[in-house]
């Protein structure tokens, strides 16, 4: 084989066309290192399982370990969930203590007069009616409706 370069007069060249000189080690070189590349790649491949291996690992100890997170966090706004649920039911219900006081003073304040009572000088101006009950019953729902 020949080979023409530029600027570089003709001359034959040998590219692996000679015969073998007698203390050519051509051959067994490029088998060692077919060899060692095949070692190469194996090794290689063995390396690149083992961090697959630790890469799957890790993600999965990552989602475990937000599911856990998750876990925890959803039983903790239940409870709190629950906390508000319980102050918001002794609200309402000091509201209807409250209601019902009112409504009971305001019927005994009711029944001490009757319909054609007039001031008296124990009594300068006349009882509470209906209407002031039913205002401050409305009073404690808005103030209720307000919390």
């Amino acid at each position: 084989a020949q080979l023409s370069l530029p600027g570089v007069p003709d001359a034959p060249l040998s590219i692996a066309t000679a015969p073998p000189l007698p203390g050519d080690v051509g051959p067994p070189l490029a088998s060692e290192a077919s060899s060692q590349v095949a070692s190469i790649s194996s090794e290689i491949a063995g390396h690149m399982s083992s961090v697959t291996s630790s890469i799957a690992a890790q993600s999965s100890s990552l989602k475990s370990e937000a599911s856990g997170n998750m876990v925890s966090m959803t039983s903790s706004l239940a409870s709190e969930a629950s906390s508000v649920s319980s102050k918001v039911s002794s609200i309402s219900s000091k509201a209807g203590s409250i209601s019902s006081e009112i409504a009971s003073k305001t019927s005994d304040l009711n029944s001490g007069m009757g319909p054609t009572s007039t001031a008296t000088k124990d009594n300068a101006a006349s009882h509470p009616t209906g209407a002031l009950s039913f205002g401050a019953l409305f009073g404690a729902g808005v103030i209720v409706a307000n919390l």
